[in-house]
């Protein structure tokens, strides 16, 4: 198995580079499922938190030394504002966790994050996008075989990545920097004929404002790892319920809760692993008790080294 030193792994594990497949053929609309009602414009300030569990897979074994994650966190916060007579909101995630790399009963151990702030207006203006910023750290496994020290296990990457859209929404700029070397900027178009467009960043989020009645759909995103405009699939199963247990608004509470998992999946040759998300099902779109939250996220590493698995730990709403 052979493991290319490219791009740093964390930065896969949430943004559509690392994604597969693709099904839907019609723009959808976005609706405020975040929202207790959906149908009126509301103050949001909501922050959820993720516990990050690793699973790990039969890739592992062949790369010859150890690989782990441990304390993993992942928050998001959602506020919205009015600017110029529109809403717009600002969302921010933050992932922080540990990796632990060991050879020959030597162990090192770093703290990896992810960090992105994206603008974007509310869905009377389909979530256009205004702006996004992301910053990573990211110690990544490197090419399997024979090891002589613990340092050359895993190369460690630093990057920046900003994002300004054009106000027409016909296009952008994307400026990459990795730390050391000179800014990379790439501009790219829009075209919005045939797919909405929303930032790489809002991929997931966008996700809860889907009617319960779309079973798949597609929309177009810019990677800034792949220099291109890319088509993004959703595609949902048959809803299931579960219990989980978690604190709303600090207080905790174990529930049934019915929703539907969503495949998040990149229709490229060679797609990559998919992510799957339980997107907690409408209730009542005027009451919706839930908020189309996500409750839980398993996002596959390259290689099948093993698999992320985000668990919903806190929802506050303020």
């Amino acid at each position: 198995m052979k493991m290319k030193k490219l791009a740093p792994m964390l930065a896969l594990t949430l943004c559509v580079s690392a994604l597969s497949g693709c099904t839907g053929d019609q723009k959808v609309s976005f609706h405020s499922y975040w929202q207790q009602d959906s149908h009126v414009k509301e103050s949001v300030h909501e922050t959820l938190v993720y516990n990050v569990a690793f699973t790990p897979d039969a890739g592992l074994d062949k790369i010859g030394y150890g690989l782990s994650y441990d304390n993993g966190q992942y928050k998001t916060v959602l506020v919205s504002e009015e600017v110029d007579g529109k809403t717009v909101y600002t969302y921010t995630t933050e992932l922080n966790i540990t990796v632990t790399y060991t050879l020959n009963g030597e162990s090192e151990s770093f703290t990896d994050t992810i960090v992105s702030v994206s603008k974007f207006y509310d869905v009377y203006n389909a979530l256009k996008p205004i702006s996004s910023e992301k910053t990573l750290v990211s110690h990544t496994p490197t090419s399997s075989g024979s090891k002589s020290e613990l340092s050359a296990c895993y190369q460690a990457f630093e990057y920046s990545v900003s994002t300004i859209y054009d106000a027409d929404g016909k296009g952008g700029v994307a400026a990459v920097a990795q730390k050391g070397q000179a800014s990379v900027e790439n501009r790219f178009e829009i075209d919005e004929k045939k797919y909405s467009y929303l930032d790489n960043e809002v991929l997931l989020f966008a996700a809860r404002g889907l009617n319960s009645v779309v079973t798949s759909a597609k929309l177009i995103s810019y990677s800034p790892f792949a220099k291109a405009v890319q088509t993004v699939g959703f595609n949902f199963a048959a809803e299931e319920s579960a219990s989980f247990t978690f604190l709303k608004n600090g207080e905790e509470r174990t529930q049934t809760i019915t929703y539907r998992p969503m495949t998040m999946v990149l229709n490229e040759k060679n797609p990559g692993a998919s992510q799957t998300a339980w997107i907690a099902k409408t209730t009542d779109s005027q009451n919706n008790l839930h908020r189309n939250v996500i409750l839980k996220l398993q996002t596959p590493l390259s290689y099948s080294l093993g698999t992320l698995v985000y668990t919903l730990a806190s929802a506050t709403y303020e």
